[in-house]
């Protein structure tokens, strides 16, 4: 081995999870990783996060109120 050899490391390999990037895709929702990985560890997908209620989300959730949660499904289309 050469002494270059041995200061090269393999670089960790990350792969971000769907679920997440798709909540923080969606425009209006202003989600941050932050918020989106709180929802997808409860609620284990999007489809599972967009179906509950605001009030569902809010009480599950932590650092995720009633009017934010409407706001996420209204930038989805969802009313209530």
């Amino acid at each position: 081995p050469t002494a270059l050899r041995r200061h090269l490391k393999d670089k960790p390999v990350w792969i971000p999870n769907p679920g997440v990037q798709t909540l923080m895709g969606i425009q209006g929702a202003k989600l941050g990783p932050v918020l989106a990985e709180a929802l997808i560890a409860e609620y284990k997908t999007p489809w599972a996060v967009l179906s509950a209620s605001p009030q569902d989300i809010a009480s599950r959730v932590k650092g995720i109120g009633v009017a934010r949660a409407a706001q996420l499904l209204k930038s989805i289309g969802r009313t209530t």
